[in-house]
């Protein structure tokens, strides 16, 4: 069985198991491949689903798609968003 790739997870704060790929093709993406494991994914799912139902938001609106990348952020990272 091969080895699985491994990350520091900023969100858990253990060595476990990464994604499979990026989530997106972007920095932040990368960001997140790098530093975010499978687990802390999955609960971020889980979350964006309950913050698209709370606010109603729309993935073919801007906004909407700024505020969950927010909302992503602070809950991967635990920080105010970058710009």
């Amino acid at each position: 069985m091969p080895n699985e790739y491994q990350v520091q997870c900023v969100k858990l704060g253990a060595l476990l198991p990464g994604l499979d790929k990026p989530p997106f093709s972007s920095p932040l993406g990368q960001r997140i491949y790098a530093s975010v494991s499978k687990q802390a994914w999955d609960m971020w799912q889980e979350e964006s689903r309950t913050i698209m139902n709370h606010y109603g938001l729309s993935m073919a609106d801007p906004e909407s798609r700024k505020k969950l990348r927010d909302e992503m952020q602070r809950f991967l990272f635990g920080a105010e968003p970058l710009p």
